[in-house]
């Protein structure tokens, strides 16, 4: 993931538990729900994962080299439609420096299937590509099982099998259908722990100008 997010600059031990959950999965290749309520910074945890440059090393340890983060933002969708959605992945992917270049792929459903997987398969196949879902909720209650097994299907036309997914969401997903298989235990993102509410205190005030007394601190800290 060559797009550097804000979250990029965030303290490397930011999100210490929900951050190991998530990596622990992709380490064995799985993919992943990250759920939990508006306001908790479920996409400022995924951006920050994909874009910190220590993250990998930290959490992924000999393997950091071996992995491709592409983020796809899901909110800035039109229609949530499974055309769409696979469009987006196209263009981020084509977007990062990892894949062959390919013609762009048509409106037409069929058109747009054969095309990412296209892409995928101009990918290393040693490298461990995650693909990040965010704000996916809208566009997962539109879409029908044929799209999640359409995900699945392009996970084993990967020689190594090494295509994982993060679905990020407000409510934990449903049924799955052929890709449940492949999901782990899922991440509920909850408020930030006091260090990681502080830390976000410091960059309010470095962007504000402003410092804040230590009641309001503590008043913004139990909000």
């Amino acid at each position: 993931m060559t797009l550097m997010y804000k979250e990029g600059t965030f303290p490397v031990e930011y999100r210490q538990a929900q951050v190991r959950h998530i990596m622990s999965a992709l380490y064995r290749l799985r993919s992943i729900n990250v759920s939990g309520l508006a306001g908790m910074g479920k996409s400022n945890l995924v951006r920050f994962i994909v874009s910190h440059p220590q993250v990998r090393t930290r959490y992924l340890k000999e393997r950091a080299n071996d992995y491709a983060f592409v983020h796809v933002d899901c909110a800035g969708l039109a229609e949530d439609s499974e055309a769409e959605i696979l469009i987006e992945m196209a263009v981020q992917l084509q977007r990062d420096p990892i894949t062959k270049t390919a013609p762009a792929p048509s409106l037409a459903p069929p058109g747009v299937r054969r095309a990412l997987k296209d892409k995928l398969l101009g990918v290393d196949p040693g490298l461990n590509l995650v693909l990040v879902l965010d704000y996916f909720d809208q566009a997962a209650a539109k879409l029908a099982p044929a799209f999640f097994n359409y995900l699945f299907h392009l996970r084993n036309s990967r020689p190594r099998g090494n295509l994982s997914y993060v679905f990020v969401t407000r409510r934990p997903l449903g049924q799955l259908h052929e890709l449940q298989e492949l999901l782990d235990a899922g991440c509920i993102v909850g408020p930030l722990t006091t260090q990681d509410a502080l830390d976000s205190l410091r960059r309010d005030e470095a962007r504000l100008g402003y410092t804040f007394s230590p009641a309001q601190q503590e008043a913004l800290i139990t909000c």
